[in-house]
């Protein structure tokens, strides 16, 4: 993301689409434009500079003579701080023959850098298009914004639109402010719980952080804790999680070997397994940052379902259906109960818990049959 002076806020919606705006139709440009304004002209008290430099495609440059337009919006959306969609439906243009329109690319980039910081806002459908190349964007746009569950607010005129969006502004600043407040350089500060567990051993450091995620995880509604972990609710169904921690960053050899493949003795659950008949999947505190490629050495095959997110990374093998969620940047008590609740609120916002419970109760189906097995 770009570094700038002010808060960058790109305001991304189809501009030709027709809204109520000073009691009569007008296009949606003209509210972007009003909008764009206020955010620029808003200063804090007894200061001249503004806090905000808002993009829009109308005022927007062409970029530099390597980029053509598709590519200079994607990355206006990208090193935005903040992303307001103002969603009717309409996809905007693409590039020739292609069935992605710039609305749909703009979201989905925005999207990748961190879903935290877009913001959506629903506003009454556009008509559907004539061309259908251009439906078949429509419909592709929609498909991806229903399936991400993420707008918050409506509205219905353009006065409600500069409205909602201000409200969608002062949380959005909070977000920024409390995540950057939080973020893994400033939580690696020489004080506090951080500063302790440094001075641990790496076997002692391993058992505080378990410690802290059973704590935090046996806090959950409905949750309790089991002999060798705690039993949560997802998707209103119990779950096994095993908790883990890795005392140093993933690349440290010795770090990695305290955690191994964990799921090599599921098996060994099977009776704490028989109550909630879903699990186990293996939590990792990490103190440092996760990748895709560490999990995948973790789960120690390429072919898996792999998503990272705000909270680190979680893989799931739909063969055997092992689960792995690595949490990263967990450098204190408080660091690690931040991002057990982005992986919840990850799991809700996507509802990507009802295909973790799923694959959850086969993984339970899985170790039974390995359990009886490995009886004598």
């Amino acid at each position: 993301m770009a570094l700038s002076t002010k808060i960058r806020v790109m305001i991304s919606s189809r501009c030709e689409t027709e809204i109520e705006f000073n009691k009569k139709p007008q296009k949606l440009t003209d509210v972007r434009r009003v909008l764009k304004k206020q955010l620029q002209d808003f200063c804090l008290p007894n200061q001249k500079q503004s806090l905000f430099e808002c993009w829009i495609n109308e005022n927007g440059t062409g970029g530099a003579g390597s980029r053509n337009w598709w590519d200079h919006c994607i990355k206006q959306a990208k090193d935005a701080d903040l992303v307001i969609v103002l969603f009717t439906g309409g996809a905007g243009g693409g590039l020739p023959g292609s069935d992605m329109g710039i609305c749909h690319a703009e979201l989905e980039a925005a999207m990748d850098v961190a879903a935290d910081r877009v913001r959506a806002i629903k506003l009454p459908p556009a008509p559907d298009a004539a061309d259908p190349l251009q439906k078949k964007r429509d419909d592709a746009f929609r498909k991806y914004f229903d399936s991400l569950r993420h707008f918050r607010t409506s509205a219905k005129t353009g006065e409600e639109v500069l409205e909602k969006v201000w409200n969608e502004i002062q949380p959005g600043l909070v977000d920024l402010v409390q995540l950057g407040s939080s973020s893994f350089h400033l939580s690696q500060a020489s004080t506090g719980d951080a500063l302790e567990w440094h001075r641990l051993s790496y076997e002692d450091r391993k058992k505080a952080m378990e410690n802290v995620m059973t704590e935090s995880l046996s806090n959950q509604p409905k949750a309790a804790k089991s002999t060798s972990g705690v039993l949560v609710e997802i998707n209103k169904s119990q779950v096994f999680l095993k908790i883990h921690a890795a005392p140093a960053s993933l690349s440290e050899p010795t770090a990695r070997e305290m955690v191994g493949q964990p799921f090599l003795v599921d098996h060994k659950f099977h009776a704490e397994l028989k109550k909630p008949k879903a699990g186990p999947i293996h939590l990792v505190a990490c103190p440092k940052g996760v990748t895709e490629n560490q999990a995948l050495n973790m789960l120690g095959f390429p072919d898996a379902t792999i998503v990272a997110d705000s909270f680190g990374v979680h893989i799931a093998d739909n063969i055997q259906k092992i689960q792995i969620v690595l949490l990263k940047e967990c450098v204190s008590p408080s660091a690690i109960r931040r991002q057990l609740a982005q992986w919840f609120e990850f799991l809700r916002r996507t509802t990507e818990d009802r295909f973790v419970l799923e694959r959850a109760q086969a993984r339970y189906r899985i170790v039974e049959a390995i359990a009886k097995e490995a009886m004598p």
